[in-house]
């Protein structure tokens, strides 16, 4: 929350540090040798590493709170507190859309070459379709999303939230193939190779 973006060898020499934005950082991708980085002033900044420092090469936002963000290989895609996505091309950096498609706050956004998910504190789960960003389908969690993830071999995914719920759906059709609950809110998810790992606030890391 102090702005910062710190910059380490793998010996854990600090190589750089970076203050390009007013407010406490939020979202936060690394893709090949690009850094981007959302604020909460709204602010989303784009880092190349030229002649042994970092450089800004692209800076636009939102009038509101970055609160989640990912990138592909075709766009950067940044979600804020007011539920508004924002899409920017990633060879120009030239705004492409925005998805009004939530009335609440974005809390996770993922992606892979064909989807976009995202999943909002209205329990919302979206699934867009890259090629021209129409909405595949919706899904319902009963409370907040804060965490998603999709299977290595792409044909799944995983949601979990607020209302303690893993879910797993089909990733093209949106069909749910199965949910487990933990005793508290779920915080974050992700496969490892077949397997699902859960963690929660009840202190307990599941795999399914």
């Amino acid at each position: 929350m102090d702005s910062k973006i710190c910059v380490f060898d793998f010996k854990g020499n600090l190589i750089d540090q970076i203050k390009k934005q007013r407010l406490g950082i939020s979202s936060f991708v690394v893709k090949n040798d690009l850094i981007f980085s959302g604020a909460r002033d709204g602010s989303v900044i784009v880092l190349s590493y030229e002649r042994e420092c970092f450089k800004v090469i692209a800076e636009f936002g939102s009038l509101n709170s970055i609160t989640a963000m990912c990138v592909s290989d075709r766009h950067v895609m940044f979600g804020d507190s007011k539920g508004k996505i924002c899409v920017y091309c990633l060879k120009t950096y030239k705004k492409v859309c925005e998805l009004k498609k939530y009335p609440s706050k974005i809390n996770v956004m993922v992606n892979n070459a064909k989807y976009l998910i995202s999943g909002d504190d209205d329990g919302n789960v979206i699934v867009f379709n890259l090629d021209d960003f129409s909405i595949c389908y919706r899904l319902k969690h009963k409370r907040e999303v804060i965490s998603i993830s999709i299977s290595p071999d792409e044909l799944s995914f995983a949601t979990g939230g607020f209302d303690k719920a893993v879910q797993i759906w089909n990733l093209s059709k949106g069909s749910n193939l199965g949910k487990y609950f933990h005793v508290r809110p779920v915080y974050k998810i992700m496969y490892y190779d077949d397997l699902i790992i859960s963690c929660s606030k009840d202190k307990m890391i599941r795999m399914f």
